[in-house]
């Protein structure tokens, strides 16, 4: 990463904490979700940007945190942060049980990945009202407090873009990427598949799973539609995608491009989602790799030759 780029992420922290100083920062939440899908997408990142295996089945993990959440406060008055924790915990646990998942390989795993993350939905709905509070939910109002929590996600945030960093600029991004491009001959380069795959996997599910517990405490309530919500699972996927995956500023250039899509959401509602299949598609035909990575190719060289330096 160069010096630029670290500046640019400090610069982007700061900015954070400034807004949440602000009435703004603890009254809209723009700010909380921009943070959220940031450490979403760079946990997505880790998984399909350095290793290539797409990871589906996040929104399951992020199902598990913001219910592990509600159900400890529900039930035991266990209130956040420490339930968050043990929700981290529970996520960390359960992607270590999917741990053979891993042996799948492309387009396989990322089905197999899917249908993890429906089994989860499945359980959720099919939970007893007792302790899921079904389809009304589980109210989180006597521990909410949404200075706490958004701060909380900005430390979630600068945690996972640190973490990437530094995977970024050590001999485990190098040996993830090496996985991506083929797992055969790293291997025989010497490269434990397994040990950093899992490494990768552990890291994604916990931040997923300490996102879904950090939003049900923000918002203060969890049902099933906010758990497994196809619209943090679109955007967690897609905004890293279109920001630019495999390094560590793209997914932070595709959320804020949630901030013009979530303006589209509103103003046409029923054509959203074919509006944004519409809007990946191209940015998959035509900038490949990403905003990033086509900003970084083409417009910075052009820009740096037309200054004439």
């Amino acid at each position: 990463m160069t010096l630029e780029t670290k500046h640019s992420l400090f610069l982007l922290i700061f900015f954070f904490l400034i807004i949440g100083l602000t009435t703004i920062g603890q009254s809209n939440p723009l700010f909380f979700y921009l943070m959220l899908y940031i450490a979403m997408g760079e946990a997505f990142n880790l998984m399909y940007g350095y290793t290539g295996y797409l990871p589906f089945g996040n929104i399951g993990f992020f199902g598990i945190g913001a219910y592990v959440v509600g159900i400890l406060a529900f039930l035991y008055g266990i209130r956040p942060p420490i339930s968050i924790l043990i929700g981290a915990m529970v996520s960390m646990i359960f992607s270590l049980i999917l741990y053979p998942t891993l042996k799948l390989k492309g387009i396989y795993f990322a089905i197999c990945s899917f249908l993890i993350s429906e089994a989860v939905a499945i359980a959720i709905r099919a939970a007893p009202f007792e302790i899921t509070g079904g389809p009304t939910g589980i109210s989180l109002v006597d521990c909410y407090n949404p200075l706490y929590s958004y701060y909380l996600m900005l430390l979630v945030m600068a945690s996972i873009l640190i973490i990437v960093h530094v995977i970024d600029k050590t001999e485990k991004g190098l040996a993830l990427k090496a996985i991506k491009e083929n797992v055969l001959i790293a291997e025989m380069s010497g490269v434990n598949s397994n040990k950093y795959k899992l490494l990768a996997w552990i890291i994604n599910t916990t931040v997923v799973g300490i996102c879904g517990g950090l939003t049900a405490w923000h918002i203060a309530y969890v049902n099933y539609e906010i758990a497994v919500s196809p619209v943090i699972s679109l955007n967690s996927i897609f905004l890293p995608i279109i920001g630019g995956t495999g390094t560590v500023v793209g997914p932070v250039l595709g959320a804020f491009f949630y901030i013009p899509m979530g303006t589209i959401g509103l103003q046409f509602s029923n054509f959203f989602l074919f509006i944004y299949g519409v809007v990946v598609l191209l940015t998959v035909t035509f900038l490949g790799e990403g905003l990033l990575p086509a900003v970084q190719r083409h417009i910075i060289p052009a820009l740096k030759k037309h200054s004439g330096e």
